[in-house]
């Protein structure tokens, strides 16, 4: 039996991370032998016991540049047995390195995209560059319908939709038994992303200022995550003088409590692939707001019935819409209700299935 070795030179926090973390796992539960390439040292816990983690002696170079990791992880995956074994290569993360490096080694590759290329394939010339190095993928897995119509339009290629394993129903009724109950002055709101450019809190701020003079409702907005750009987040809150309205929060491993504690969900991304807080926060029962950004949000808010989708990067819109939502509680419930009912597209135990059953074709072949 051949070894599957996933390439994922960075692990961090987020949606990416737990797939990975969930996949990972019940493919060894169910007997397949996994190797898992990768710099994290230090996200080895996460992981069942029988996964080789193959990467640097130690966790110093947690920190490097992104090509940095990867030129480590090749190195590292060269001094071992596994191109002589024809070990099947399954890239999380940086897909065109590992793509040029599988075919060098006459590897069978199977790449997964988590992000819709409207950003970075602008440029025809990168989009022909992209269409010829994934045309050498054995197969690309991609987590929305969305996502796979924008592959097949921006690089031309053909992809298997699987979607984020995203969803516990046993987890979600056991947590919301145990729901927090609150009394507040304020509408309370929820952010959960990385603090990075693609998650665009920055949106989120100028709603809560633009809503704090035109609205008399008090708002209370609360963004958990860590990234790059906390403190140019903070300053913004300082400077608007709303520091008594937004707090950011970082280094939170579980997020349970603050999403019980929220009234509203709101996603402000600038692109995603399939965002797993929108589904968790649908799990918790939240009433979500979601930028119609590419790609996920437009198709797990079943095209804004199942929640309420703004124009992509518009604060005036998104406030409004906001302001929709609080002042129209039936139609927010009604659209609430299908959202959850229709959460069984993302169950766990499903979606994993499905990789199983794909990797294992090119495993036994």
């Amino acid at each position: 039996m051949r070894e599957i070795t996933v390439f994922c030179p960075t692990i961090g926090v987020g949606g990416v991370e737990k797939n990975l973390y969930l996949i990972l796992n019940y493919l060894v539960k169910k007997k397949i032998k996994v190797n898992l390439l990768t710099c994290s040292l230090d996200k080895k816990k996460k992981f069942d016991k029988k996964i080789k983690i193959i990467g640097p002696s130690n966790n110093r170079f947690k920190e490097s540049y992104q090509l940095t990791k990867i030129i480590i992880c090749l190195i590292c995956f060269l001094k071992t047995d596994l191109v002589k074994k024809k070990t099947i290569l399954f890239s999380f993360q940086s897909n065109i390195f590992l793509i040029l490096f599988a075919n060098l080694f006459k590897l069978k590759i199977i790449s997964r995209i988590n992000a819709s290329p409207d950003v970075y394939l602008k440029n025809a010339l990168k989009r022909f560059f992209f269409n010829k190095i994934y045309k050498l993928s054995n197969l690309v897995i991609v987590n929305s319908n969305d996502l796979k119509k924008k592959v097949k339009k921006y690089i031309n290629v053909n992809s298997k939709v699987i979607y984020n394993p995203s969803f516990n129903s046993n987890k979600s009724k056991l947590i919301l038994k145990s729901k927090l109950t609150k009394k507040s002055n304020y509408v309370n709101l929820l952010n959960v992303g990385r603090l990075v450019h693609q998650k665009n809190q920055i949106l989120l701020i100028k709603a809560i200022k633009y809503l704090k003079y035109k609205s008399k409702i008090k708002f209370k907005l609360n963004i958990i995550g860590n990234g790059n750009l906390y403190e140019f987040l903070s300053e913004k809150i300082k400077k608007n003088d709303l520091t008594s309205n937004i707090k950011i929060i970082r280094n939170i491993t579980d997020p349970t409590n603050f999403y019980l504690k929220s009234d509203y969900f709101i996603l402000s991304s600038l692109y995603e692939g399939l965002p797993n807080a929108l589904i968790e926060a649908i799990s918790y029962k939240k009433i979500s707001l979601s930028s119609n950004c590419p790609t996920g949000p437009r198709e797990i808010l079943l095209n804004g019935k199942a929640g309420y989708l703004y124009k992509n990067n518009n604060y005036k819109e998104l406030a409004c819409t906001l302001l929709k939502a609080i002042n129209n509680k039936k139609e927010s419930q009604k659209k609430l209700q299908l959202a959850y009912r229709s959460l069984s597209r993302f169950d766990e135990e499903n979606n994993c299935k499905k990789y199983l059953s794909i990797l294992s074709k090119f495993i036994y072949d």
